[in-house]
Order: C-alpha cells, then sequence, then structure tokens
C-alpha cells in the first residue's frame, strides 16, 4: 500500500482550510493532513517540520509568500492554489500550480487534485529510479498540466523569474517550473550549459554571436540577447575555447 502523502494547508481563511481539512481526512485517504497554517511564519515553520509533499496554499496568501515558495520548492513539493471563485480564472493560475480550486469546490473536484497531485508525485518518483545514463538523457519538467521529459540539446536557455525557473526551447515553447536556476544550474553543466549571469544559464551550442564590452553580451538561437556578468566572462571563454 503507498504511504500517504504529507500534505499541508496555508491560508488566510480558518472557514474554508477547516472545510477543506474536513474533506481530505474524510474522502482523500491517501493524504495524510501535517498541519494548518494562518500565517508566513507559521507556514514556514510547518514546511520545516513536516517536509510536505503537496500543500495546499490560498492564491494571494502574503502575494504566494517568496520564502515559503522557496521552501516549497526545494521540497520539490506540489502546490495546489486556492481562490475565491471571483478570481477562479485561468488566466490567473500560477504555472507552477498542480491545480486551482476555488473555496467551495465539490468533493469530486478536490479528490480529483489529489489524484492528480499524487500522480505528479509518483511519475517524479520513477525518473529517480532511473539510473544516471537514463536522467542525463532528458530532464524532467513539471507545470501545471504535465511532466514534460526534455532532450537538454532542446533547450536554448535558462532565465530566472522570483522562485521559478523559465526554461526557452529550440521550439520557441518556454516552461515555466517551480525551482530556482541553481537548482539546474550543476545537472546541465555536463551538457554545455553555463551560467553567465545571476538570472541565466545557456546552452554554449546555441550561441549565435558574442558581442564585446566590459563583461559583452551573447545572442542566442532565439533572438535574445543576453548579458554576462565580468566575473563570468573567463569562464564562458574557457567554455568556447576562447583566448
Amino acid at each position: 500500500m503507498r504511504e500517504a502523502i504529507k500534505t499541508i494547508i496555508v491560508g488566510n481563511r480558518r472557514p474554508e482550510a477547516g472545510r477543506l481539512h474536513n474533506i481530505l481526512s474524510l474522502h482523500c485517504p491517501q493524504v495524510a493532513v501535517s498541519g494548518v497554517a494562518f500565517s508566513a511564519a507559521e507556514a514556514e515553520q510547518l514546511v520545516s517540520r513536516t517536509s510536505p509533499g503537496l500543500a495546499f496554499m490560498e492564491m494571494d496568501f502574503h502575494d504566494k509568500d517568496s520564502r515559503l515558495l522557496t521552501k516549497l520548492s526545494a521540497l520539490d513539493c506540489n502546490i495546489i492554489f486556492t481562490a475565491p471563485e471571483q478570481q477562479y480564472t485561468l488566466n490567473q493560475v500560477p504555472e507552477l500550480a498542480i491545480d486551482c480550486l476555488h473555496y467551495h469546490a465539490d468533493i469530486k473536484d478536490i479528490t480529483n487534485a489529489v489524484s492528480r497531485a499524487l500522480q505528479m508525485q509518483w511519475l517524479k518518483q520513477q525518473v529517480q529510479k532511473l539510473n544516471p545514463h537514463q536522467q542525463l538523457q532528458t530532464i524532467a519538467l513539471s507545470n501545471l498540466n504535465e511532466i514534460q521529459f526534455v532532450p537538454p540539446h532542446n533547450i536554448v536557455r535558462l532565465e530566472a523569474s522570483n522562485n521559478y525557473t523559465n526554461f526557452f526551447l529550440d521550439d520557441g515553447s518556454k516552461i515555466t517550473v517551480s525551482h530556482t536556476l541553481k537548482h539546474y544550474e550543476t545537472t546541465l553543466t555536463a551538457h554545455g550549459f553555463i551560467r553567465v549571469h545571476q538570472s541565466h544559464i545557456i546552452n554554449i551550442n546555441k550561441i549565435r554571436k558574442y558581442v564585446k564590452g566590459k563583461g559583452g553580451y551573447v545572442i542566442m538561437q532565439d533572438g535574445e540577447c543576453i548579458n554576462i556578468s565580468p566575473n563570468r566572462k573567463e569562464s564562458l571563454f574557457k567554455s568556447l575555447n576562447i583566448t
């Protein structure tokens, strides 16, 4: 039998959080609610104490508290956002979410969201079981709808966006994931990627042109100009065999 996933509830509204807690306890045996938090400090302590695999979080909780999201990202925790019905529109759902529910979602919607989160967790576990050679062939990137397995050579560049990372692919698409840039830096080094700026990692095989200057900048295959930090210029030149 699969072990129940540790789950936390984070929000500003006690009645809604209590209702969600009751539904999860009665109808979702696959989850074990480890606690409920109503402030950023409580939430951070709860995350540190329980290391959850799933979090229900209000969309307007301290403007989606960045420190809390950083902690959840480090744990690879799946997040289901909750929101008032009037705010519940697709264009407002953060890309890193597994799902988004309005406060008065019925039992079926909640159990479906939990099933989706469990499926995402299972897929991540299967990726982790791959041997190192298999893992290097693709990078697993999860967003709201799916986990995409992307060959590194299809990635043009990575860009930091607060606590998330945007992957820009050579087909023009973008994938946003709930990990910081640092999370991918070491993994991608062996594939010809290098960090050239606090906010950018690039695929050196996708560089079109280097323009000289104090740090200079590169023009990537997708036409984007990426500034090079002066203290990273030497590393870039070494990777490109430029003297």
